[in-house]
């Protein structure tokens, strides 16, 4: 019987919430889009497992708090520290963001650092793009937060520590 609502909901094209009731998904409120794939079903409300480890390293690290994480600039506004639609390491613009491209070993290929990069466990390279994007938002710029994280006197990881002193150069 449910399988037949469902079934007949869809096929009438009376959308989600027909599908939703006979399926017992009431609060799908809290779940936002995913761009890459056009689909709900993502739960963007920290509760999925980077982003709930990067603000926790953050904290742990004496991130103010109120520079762990920024709106999501380019999507619907959600504060985030983990953009998994980043592919650059991490970036900087009110507050404090890692991405995604911290699970990219080639990430650095051809630049300093890039030579430790795929060494480092991905624990260690979110330490070093937070020290990084910290020291760059305070710093107001790359090469000024190059410099700067290399001396970081946050509690980074010793490999982490490493990449931070090797991309300086």
């Amino acid at each position: 019987m449910v399988s037949e609502q469902t079934e007949d909901a869809v096929q009438q094209g009376h959308g989600p919430g027909a599908v939703e009731q006979p399926v017992r998904r009431h609060d799908v409120s809290r779940l936002e889009p995913v761009p890459i794939l056009g689909i709900i079903g993502v739960d963007r409300n920290g509760f999925d497992v980077a982003e709930t480890y990067v603000r926790k390293r953050m904290r742990q690290l004496a991130i103010p708090e109120n520079q762990i994480g920024e709106p999501n600039y380019g999507g619907y506004g959600t504060w985030r520290a983990f953009d998994p639609n980043g592919q650059l390491g991490g970036g900087c613009v009110t507050g404090v963001v890692v991405d995604s491209g911290v699970l990219n070993p080639e990430l650095l290929n051809r630049k300093k650092g890039g030579r430790i990069y795929p060494e480092l466990t991905v624990r260690e390279r979110i330490d070093a793009a937070i020290a990084h994007e910290y020291a760059e938002l305070r710093h107001g710029s790359h090469a000024e937060a190059l410099k700067a994280a290399a001396g970081t006197e946050l509690p980074i990881m010793p490999g982490a520590r490493r990449l931070c002193r090797a991309m300086a150069g």
